[in-house]
């Protein structure tokens, strides 16, 4: 499934599996404080950490903002990493780096529900009401930042 939407004023094609509800709610315009911000407060040669970063949407957005600074975007969920790569690769941003791993306050590694569905929301697998709603999961490797 794909989406084109408007981030910072460019346009932008974003990929993410059939049936993700989070790409498939994407309005046509992004509005995000964290944007708003990014442009108040960064400058084009800021380093920006994005941690979590799904799908790319805010990851473009800071790199549109530093646009000779440098976007760390990190993502846990494997399957929304590939997506991640593409979003990234499809918009020709040579400023921005992905790395596939969970953020964590030592280093080793997550078990996590990786959820085709909605892949803003990857959640690590502990015993509880939420584990009931969620099948099959995946190990991924964890480092403090």
């Amino acid at each position: 499934m794909e989406r084109v939407v408007d981030v910072l004023g460019t346009k932008v094609r974003l990929v993410g599996d059939d049936g993700d509800s989070c790409i498939e709610n994407l309005p046509p315009v992004i509005h995000e404080p964290a944007l708003d911000y990014a442009q108040l407060a960064l400058d084009e040669q800021a380093v920006v950490v994005d941690a979590g970063a799904n799908l790319g949407v805010l990851t473009l957005g800071f790199a549109f903002v530093a646009a000779h600074g440098r976007v760390v975007a990190i993502e846990a969920s494997p399957s929304t990493y590939r997506n991640l790569v593409f979003n990234v690769t499809n918009a020709n941003l040579a400023n921005v780096e992905t790395i596939n791993l969970a953020v964590d306050e030592v280093s080793g590694s997550l078990e996590l529900f990786d959820n085709s569905w909605f892949s803003a929301g990857s959640f690590v697998k502990k015993d509880g009401l939420g584990a009931a709603l969620h099948e099959g999961s995946v190990t991924v490797p964890a480092e403090p930042i």
